[in-house]
């Protein structure tokens, strides 16, 4: 193996990693809960849209496709975290916001997700933290703008194979 694939291997086994227990620390922060990693995004999403938001809107606040926001929101409908609100005419809307039960939970879901920051936190300075942070934000950036070169690139190629075939 060469410098340049330890290296990847290195950094995407690094990131893979760090998403895992990401998602292990907030299942076990959640499950009180009945909840899951999954559900926080658009519950967190939710508590700062108190003239609730529509599920496509959801979708692109979260940034995940619309089956994936269609699932979390029946979950949440059927354990009463949220509610679609109701039109001046009373009948169903397309905006979905919290309940009261929904709204109940966040201050201790936040908690919990502030303490979990501050346990990780420990020893690093806030100057620390913060170029953490702008690199880590570069990065994702970057890698953002290099898949979507890619999936071009891709998406060019299977047109000429089609357009020769």
């Amino acid at each position: 193996m060469n410098l340049h694939q330890k290296r990847y291997l290195n950094f995407e086994s690094t990131l893979e990693r760090i998403a895992k227990n990401i998602r292990r620390c907030k299942n076990a922060k959640l499950a009180e809960f009945g909840l899951r990693s999954a559900h926080l995004q658009c519950l967190m999403q939710l508590s700062n849209c108190p003239d609730g938001c529509t599920a496509a809107k959801l979708s692109v606040l979260c940034g995940v496709d619309k089956a994936f926001i269609s699932r979390t929101i029946s979950d949440l409908l059927a354990r009463g975290y949220v509610q679609y609100l109701e039109t001046a005419n009373g009948k169903r809307g397309k905006r979905l916001c919290l309940t009261a039960q929904g709204n109940a939970i966040m201050p201790q879901i936040y908690d919990r997700l502030d303490a979990s920051v501050e346990a990780v936190g420990q020893g690093i300075s806030k100057r620390e933290f913060l170029i953490f942070y702008q690199v880590l934000r570069e990065m994702d950036h970057r890698i953002d703008d290099l898949a979507e070169k890619e999936n071009t690139e891709d998406v060019s190629n299977n047109e000429t194979k089609i357009s020769k075939g």
